[in-house]
């Protein structure tokens, strides 16, 4: 599926929150691929942010995602192995953006929804911009 967020999500929060409208839902024993690019900024820049996949209710095997975060520079590179292991960019500097490329197994199906807060909260709010997307693609041969 092919979901795109409608509107600013906001956060000043430290805990990730489900982003609303980049959820799909996914079939048991389906091999998918997948492609997430959110922009984003941090009014106090010292507040970071932070991303996971643990939204939703489907359960991976399998899973692995690399994901690069930038803002006037690379700040970060970073895989993971699972849902809830949370990319965190302790600090950004205006406009920034996060690219991930991933694929899993669904042992249990479900959704899958991308998570967003700020690394720690201080006194700025946490927006992902309006256009920022999830692209999910099953790729199972059979």
């Amino acid at each position: 599926g092919n979901e795109a967020l409608a509107a600013d999500f906001t956060s000043t929060s430290a805990t990730p929150a489900d982003l609303t409208g980049l959820s799909v839902t996914l079939k048991t024993g389906r091999k998918y691929t997948f492609r997430m690019a959110l922009r984003f900024s941090d009014s106090t820049a010292a507040d970071g942010a932070r991303f996971d996949f643990d939204g939703g209710t489907a359960t991976a095997t399998d899973f692995g995602v690399n994901c690069q975060v930038y803002d006037t520079a690379l700040l970060l590179s970073q895989d993971t192995t699972a849902l809830a292991t949370d990319v965190v960019a302790t600090t950004t500097t205006g406009a920034s953006s996060i690219k991930c490329d991933g694929s899993f197994t669904v042992n249990a199906a479900g959704t899958f929804i991308v998570r967003a807060g700020q690394e720690a909260h201080s006194a700025g709010t946490l927006t992902v911009e309006t256009g920022s997307y999830l692209h999910v693609v099953d790729t199972s041969f059979n």
